[in-house]
């Protein structure tokens, strides 16, 4: 009689055993599902995260200086930095006797600058020979305002041009100090430039125009203008009814530091047609000679890195030569944006 029982005991505890042995068993709809949730989630994690370290390197790519570092005031001498612009002159005075006449000699430079916002201060007197002193001053805001107000900073920078394309003097207390001499630029915030004199003018018709960089400072570059114009008017074999109009700039504010911008156009005369063969031959002359430096003398002037030269779209256009930032345009690079194009077409096609 129990012998069945025991069979049926003995059946149920295997049951039980093999149910205890076996793997979990999951509902197919269950599985399904789960399959679905897990590959669509693993794919939407997979592409943000893509999608974030393109757009990171997008933006490591665009905060690096990778196009070039960015000197700031590293060229300047430690004594003047952290000021906003820094100049120089020089005095035919003993620097013991300029010492004794500081204050004065501070508040003459103030009176030709006086303007809104800015604060005038000596920073070096230095000697050069036994009567000859060179002065180093600095412009940084008042007190009372948070920076030099823009109007201020313009003025200021039209004045200097002003005496550095002139050879002007700073008007001091003249019994007192006498003449200055040798005006010089150290530094000046978004750049200088000069526009030596000489017989074309911007408002003559508009031709094309190119830059090029000289690794000599404005200051260098001012001396042997002359040299400069006539070399390059001879290099472009310009006709007679052309004039060469040339204005010098450098992106740090600085006179006396290399490397110069020279931005070069070439203007028609009044009364004079725009023949399109001629202008095909300026381009062509100018895009071709590379080798031929221009015609400048490559034992004065370094062989410069043209840049294409550009046309106007009208023919009445007139130039108004603008200093070219070298920095990069804020373009994303497009290697990461490759990347990520490709990552949202293999999304789609999922």
């Amino acid at each position: 009689m129990g012998k069945p029982e025991d069979d049926g005991n003995q059946e149920a505890l295997g049951d039980s055993t093999e149910r205890r042995n076996a793997p979990p068993r999951r509902c197919r709809c269950c599985c399904g599902c789960f399959g679905w949730i897990s590959g669509f989630v693993g794919c939407k994690c997979l592409f943000v995260l893509l999608l974030s370290v393109a757009l990171f390197l997008s933006a490591l790519f665009l905060l690096l200086p990778f196009g070039g570092v960015d000197r700031g005031d590293s060229y300047l001498d430690p004594r003047f930095k952290g000021h906003a612009v820094v100049a120089s002159f020089s005095l035919n005075r003993p620097k013991s006797f300029l010492n004794e006449h500081l204050a004065q000699l501070q508040e003459d430079i103030f009176q030709e600058m006086s303007y809104i916002s800015i604060n005038v201060t000596i920073l070096a007197l230095e000697s050069h020979g036994l009567n000859i002193t060179k002065v180093v001053f600095g412009i940084d805001h008042d007190t009372a305002y948070r920076e030099i107000l823009p109007l201020s900073l313009s003025t200021i920078k039209g004045m200097f041009e002003s005496v550095l394309i002139n050879q002007s003097t700073l008007q001091l207390t003249k019994p007192l100090f006498g003449e200055t001499f040798l005006f010089e630029v150290l530094k000046f915030p978004g750049g200088i430039t000069v526009i030596p004199p000489q017989s074309a003018f911007p408002l003559q018709k508009f031709k094309l125009s190119f830059n090029f960089t000289l690794n000599y400072s404005i200051h260098q570059i001012q001396i042997n203008f002359n040299t400069l114009a006539l070399q390059l008017k001879n290099g472009l074999n310009l006709a007679p009814y052309e004039n060469l109009y040339v204005t010098l700039s450098n992106s740090e504010g600085s006179t006396v530091s290399p490397p110069t911008t020279v931005h070069s156009s070439v203007l028609l005369r009044v009364g004079t047609s725009n023949p399109s063969p001629r202008l095909k031959q300026l381009t062509d002359t100018i895009t071709g000679s590379r080798s031929k430096n221009l015609g400048l003398n490559n034992t004065i002037f370094a062989p410069p890195p043209i840049t294409k030269p550009s046309e106007p779209q009208h023919a009445n256009e007139v130039a108004h030569p603008q200093p070219q930032s070298s920095s990069s345009n804020l373009n994303l690079p497009a290697i990461p944006w490759i990347v990520l194009l490709m990552l949202i077409a293999a999304w789609l096609r999922e």
